[in-house]
Parts: C-alpha cells; sequence; structure tokens
C-alpha cells in the first residue's frame, strides 16, 4: 500500500447549499463523487486542479461513469467546481476557492502560539514541566 495522503474535510461540507443541491439530485453519491475530486485535487497537489476519466471518479465514488460524469456537470453549475476541459471519458477541473476547502492546519498559528508561550515561561522560569 502506497503512502496516505489526507485532505481536510470541513464539518459543514454536506450543509453548504450546493453540495445538499446535489445530494437532492443524486442521492449520496452527488457528495461523495465531489469528496473524491477533493481528494484527487490533494494528490495532484496543484493548487486545486485535476484531472480524472469519469470511469476512475466513478469507481472511487461508488457510482457509474455516466452518474459520475453528470454529478460533475452540475457540481460545475452549482460553481463547486470550474471545468477546465473535457471530453466523452474524461476532464479537467479545478476548485475555484481551493484555499477554502484545503486549509493546511486551522487550529496551527493557536498551537505555534502557545508552544512559543510555552518556551518563554520555561526560559525565564526554568522547566515548568
Amino acid at each position: 500500500m502506497s503512502s496516505r495522503v489526507w485532505f481536510a474535510r470541513d464539518t459543514g461540507f454536506t450543509a453548504d447549499p450546493r453540495v445538499q443541491a446535489l445530494g437532492d439530485e443524486h442521492g449520496p453519491g452527488g457528495p461523495l463523487v465531489v469528496e473524491e475530486m477533493l481528494a484527487l485535487a490533494k494528490l495532484k497537489n496543484n493548487s486545486g486542479s485535476f484531472s480524472a476519466s469519469y470511469a476512475t471518479l466513478g469507481r472511487r465514488a461508488f457510482v457509474r461513469p455516466g452518474k459520475a460524469k453528470s454529478i460533475v456537470s452540475d457540481a460545475a453549475g452549482e460553481g463547486l467546481i470550474e471545468m477546465v476541459e473535457h471530453t466523452a471519458k474524461d476532464f479537467t477541473a479545478l476548485f475555484p476557492r481551493w484555499s477554502r476547502w484545503q486549509v493546511k492546519d486551522p487550529t496551527g498559528a493557536a498551537r505555534k502560539a502557545a508552544e512559543r508561550e510555552r518556551r518563554k515561561l520555561e526560559e525565564s522560569h526554568g522547566d515548568v514541566t
């Protein structure tokens, strides 16, 4: 098994009206296709841009390729992705607000500040552990 790559999933992902519209139209496959596109974009590591075949995306999201194509089209219509190019079998797209979806570490700044504070305290008063 290859090494794992993790990506952020907003806790409000399924509360987003655009994602809910996909769920209403396509059932659970709608949001799952979007999650799989996020995963593909994370694997590509190119600021939210990614390419996939509808067959591969369908396998990853447990939907038929034709259903994956329909969901991708609707996701573009909802503004979740921007289509760069597409053929009958594959497509290239990007998440226009990739940084919104993939904040590297939303609590990182707070943790780093706490770490600096602990170090400062240790330096001024000795080891406090």
